[in-house]
């Protein structure tokens, strides 16, 4: 039982890369401008209402509550960055993620704040004012 939870524990910590901390936003907006997103899977873990009405471009939606049944369509061998809302759950997949061997990082502020900062995202919902 001991080797066993070693094993688990060490693979936990061999995975998580050294800026585990997540991408900055800005960071992000970089990568999206220069095209060096392509290097990585964008996964957001949100409900599909939420991503249906904005999402960041390239993006693929696998719910948090779906992940159990679909995490084979995670490629394991791209490095993922995780997007939630505010990038709480992210944070919490992320961890999921590396134990199962995957390189991830999470959305810093989630997909909220990378809209707060005018990122580009498609189906923004418009906020009309009187």
């Amino acid at each position: 039982m001991k080797t066993n939870m070693m094993k688990i524990t060490e693979r936990f910590f061999e995975n998580i890369p050294s800026d585990k901390h997540g991408i900055d936003l800005m960071e992000f907006e970089t990568l999206m401008i220069s095209g060096d997103i392509k290097d990585y899977f964008l996964l957001d873990v949100r409900e599909r209402e939420d991503y249906q009405q904005e999402k960041i471009p390239g993006s693929v939606n696998i719910p948090y509550s779906e992940l159990p049944k679909k995490i084979r369509e995670i490629p394991s061998g791209k490095k993922i960055i995780i997007i939630s809302k505010k990038g709480l759950i992210a944070a919490q997949i992320s961890s999921l993620l590396n134990v199962c061997g995957y390189r991830t990082w999470t959305l810093r502020e989630g997909i909220e704040g990378y809209i707060d900062i005018g990122g580009n995202v498609e189906g923004q919902k418009v906020n009309i004012s009187a």
